[in-house]
């Protein structure tokens, strides 16, 4: 990061960005352009959890390459006196496959149920867990930023 004075790479920094970030995006490559999508999430530990449709391009990148790059931001604000944008956040990479166990397919649905407050069923059920592909990423590299105002 050439910002150093900027870099926030706690794990408390961490778990607070996670907690209020709305979504994630993904950034996957199949080898010959980058592909990047925008999507729902929940972390636990060091694994983050997504659903998705079945099919797709998304699942056709990550069963050509895993490796996937990530990123999240929260408290995001513009000031247009200082043409400046505030925010936190974190950049991330690891690796990422498609979920076949279903018993960790309906926890991570129960996961992101919980997290959005869905009015979808907890505990999910074998029929939900069909019906949806779950991808999992294992986290191998974090870094955090925060660009605050100054003083803050």
């Amino acid at each position: 990061m050439r910002r150093t004075d900027r870099e926030n790479s706690t794990e408390e920094f961490y778990d607070l960005v996670f907690a209020h970030a709305e979504e994630i995006f993904l950034a996957m490559n199949d080898g010959v352009y980058p592909y990047g999508v925008i999507l729902n999430f929940v972390r636990k530990d060091k694994i983050i959890y997504l659903h998705s449709a079945k099919n797709g391009e998304k699942l056709d990148c990550l069963r050509k390459n895993g490796h996937v790059a990530f990123c999240l931001a929260c408290n995001i604000r513009i000031d247009q006196e200082k043409s400046s944008t505030y925010y936190k956040s974190v950049y991330g990479k690891g690796l990422a496959s498609i979920v076949e166990d279903a018993a960790e397919k309906r926890h991570a649905l129960e996961l992101l149920a919980i997290r959005y407050n869905a009015k979808c069923p907890v505990p999910a059920t074998d029929a939900m867990a069909d019906r949806v592909a779950i991808i999992k990423i294992v986290i191998e590299e974090l870094s955090g930023k925060a660009c605050l105002p100054e003083g803050q």
